[in-house]
């Protein structure tokens, strides 16, 4: 079996800092159950919802985006991240992200959560990447 720089697992901690949520092309798909969260969360109809926060892509529900960062991030907190969408929730466990050490250090130099906290194991590593692939549009490289 072939080895991966993160086989004895990764440090991670979310510091709640924003800046995985600033992004000017990125896209953060929504699954049915994301939606139902979001909206009872917000305590908004579906129909408000997907007015006020969604756009189509590819034929599924994205979230909105300025030109610098999601709907959702307000003075560099997010609104709703008690409920976020499963994307969110699994940064920066991404295929392209641990393709390589490289790569994890490079996202590390935005990413202050990285190599800090919690010791997630490779178990648990492998189980964000599988729920992440379950969002519509999502492609791990």
């Amino acid at each position: 079996m072939k080895s991966r720089f993160y086989d004895n697992g990764l440090n991670f901690e979310c510091t709640g800092c924003g800046k995985c949520c600033e992004y000017s092309d990125a896209e953060v798909y929504l699954t049915e159950s994301d939606v139902d969260r979001i909206c009872n969360y917000l305590t908004i109809t579906l129909k408000t919802f997907i007015k006020t926060y969604c756009r189509t892509v590819k034929g599924k529900p994205v979230l909105k985006s300025n030109k610098t960062h999601c709907i959702f991030l307000n003075d560099k907190r997010c609104k709703i991240y008690p409920v976020r969408p499963d994307q969110c929730r699994t940064f920066p466990f991404w295929g392209e992200i641990l393709k390589s050490k490289s790569r994890w250090d490079y996202v590390g130099e935005t990413c202050e959560g990285i190599n800090q906290g919690k010791l997630y194991t490779f178990e648990e590593i492998r189980n964000a990447m599988k729920s992440k692939r379950d969002v519509p549009g999502i492609e791990d490289e």
